[in-house]
């Protein structure tokens, strides 16, 4: 069971660095020298130029472009600015970050089943097994552990519901509604 938890620790740090080395910054593209129809070509898809245009960074807008305040750059098929990796989720790094999701709630699983096997599995008290600092130590982190767990799985669940219907959390935000979920609405 130990291979399994450091197999899920490294998985869960490598999937965090390549989400924070990622990024999804749309190319600068030159000016138009003049008014004429142009066209580039972005991820396989030819668009149109002479329209959309992003007033914050000066470049041109694509569809699915989202400017991230944070960031200060358009970002292609832009998620969420993350707090934890400190960089844009979006269509590069959305799957390696639903991976760090993912082994993060796997070791949530892991911290709780052996938690609760320590705790009904013993054959003495546990005021005899640990010093009473050690006892209370874990006592916090178990308490805190299980409201950062929850909200942690909470996240891989919403991101699996919203990677099935192709929904973003900006799309959420903009008509507010969590997840594309009917009952899931902020009032």
């Amino acid at each position: 069971m130990a291979i399994l938890t450091y197999f899920d620790v490294l998985m869960c740090l490598l999937s965090y660095f390549q989400t924070m080395r990622i990024k999804n910054i749309v190319p600068k593209l030159k000016k138009l020298e003049n008014k004429e129809q142009q066209t580039e070509t972005f991820f396989d898809y030819t668009y149109s130029l002479t329209h959309h245009h992003c007033n914050l960074c000066n470049n041109y807008k694509f569809p699915r472009v989202s400017h991230c305040s944070t960031c200060g750059e358009c970002q292609y098929k832009m998620d969420h600015h993350c707090i934890w990796t400190q960089t844009c989720i979006g269509y590069r790094n959305q799957k390696s970050f639903y991976l760090f999701c993912l082994y993060m709630s796997i070791g949530v699983f892991q911290f709780w089943y052996f938690t609760i096997r320590v705790l009904f599995e013993r054959t003495v008290p546990i005021f005899q097994l640990v010093e009473p600092g050690v006892l209370i130590l874990w006592v916090f982190t178990a308490f805190s552990a299980f409201f950062v767990g929850l909200m942690i799985i909470i996240l891989f669940v919403t991101h699996t519901v919203m990677g099935c219907t192709n929904y973003r959390t900006l799309d959420g935000m903009k008509t507010k509604k969590c997840c594309p979920i009917p009952f899931f609405t902020f009032n």
